[in-house]
C-alpha cells in the first residue's frame, strides 16, 4: 500500500471518529469538534501529498 493512501485512510478515519464523538456534545463543542476534524483531515491529506512527492523524487 502506498504511503499516501494510508495517510488518507487514516485522516478520514480520524475525521469520522471526531464526527461521531461530536454528535453527543453540546452545539458549541460540536462546531469546535467539526473544525478540528476538518483541520486534521486536511493535515493528513497534505502529509499524503508530501509523502507522494518524496516517494516519486526518490524513485527517479
Amino acid at each position: 500500500m502506498n504511503v499516501w493512501k494510508f495517510c488518507i485512510i487514516l485522516g478520514v478515519g480520524a475525521a469520522l471518529i471526531l464526527l461521531f464523538a461530536g454528535i453527543t456534545l453540546p452545539e458549541t463543542q460540536q462546531l469546535l469538534t467539526a473544525v478540528v476534524g476538518a483541520i486534521g483531515a486536511a493535515n493528513f491529506a497534505l502529509l499524503a501529498v508530501i509523502a507522494d512527492k518524496l516517494s516519486t523524487r526518490n524513485d527517479s
